[in-house]
């Protein structure tokens, strides 16, 4: 997919509730210093400011496999479908276009590989282009290994659709922000577990880019198993 075209282009905590906790720990604890501090850590901290913020029109979400590193389909549908399942619930965007839509735009175009980033969001209708370029995919560290262990790396950045000199929007520090998910090691020969291990990236890598336009507790991005 070509983009030559167009240049490149604390919250607070409830002080009630914290009162409470430090009436009830007060005799056991040095005071409500050390309380607000566990209860901060309990909490999550503070929350991590969204680093971009979407438009409420029509967004775009474009996965992009340009050196045809075999991103399974099944991997970019489900990351599709995680992408509009946090923006509906976060109340982010509920706006993206389909991901069978942006399939339908793909096969019918001619010249949809000559088309820029804008262009092709410029043709779904979108407002803002949500691009993903995949830089490695795999499902097992090595080729031939007997286990799964699956890592999914890609560069995301944001970009609209209006016919300016510069359409790239973010981020404007650096030329794209690079995300990388993996799954656990897996011994098993159980039919259909590459595809399960393929659309397990595919919700993982879904999520860490919805996180990155949605305010968020630092919790959201720890955790084994966490998706």
């Amino acid at each position: 997919m070509s983009d030559a075209a167009v240049r490149d282009g604390a919250r607070r905590l409830r002080l009630p509730a914290a009162a409470a906790a430090c009436a009830l720990l007060v005799a056991g604890m040095a005071g409500c210093q050390q309380l607000a501090g566990f209860w901060a850590v309990a909490s999550g901290g503070d929350e991590v400011p969204a680093e971009f913020t979407l438009a409420k029109g029509p967004i775009a979400l474009l996965i992009d496999d340009p050196d045809s590193l075999g991103v399974a389909p099944e991997a970019m549908r489900a990351m599709h479908e995680r992408v509009e399942q946090e923006f509906t619930q976060r109340e982010v965007n509920k706006r993206l276009i389909s991901f069978d839509e942006v399939q339908r735009l793909a096969t019918a175009e001619r010249n949809y590989d000559d088309l820029s980033i804008r262009q092709i969001g410029e043709k779904l209708g979108a407002e803002q282009v949500i691009y993903v370029r995949v830089q490695y995919w795999a499902t097992r560290a090595n080729p031939g290994d007997p286990q799964f262990e699956g890592r999914w790396r890609s560069a995301i950045k944001v970009l609209g659709t209006q016919r300016d000199a510069d359409v790239r929007l973010w981020p404007k520090d650096a030329p794209a922000k690079t995300l990388e998910v993996r799954t656990d090691p897996d011994l098993t020969d159980a039919a259909g577990a590459e595809i399960e291990v393929a659309q397990e990236l595919g919700r993982k890598m879904g999520r860490v880019v919805a996180l990155s336009f949605v305010a968020h507790k630092p919790v959201d991005e720890r955790g084994p198993g966490k998706q």
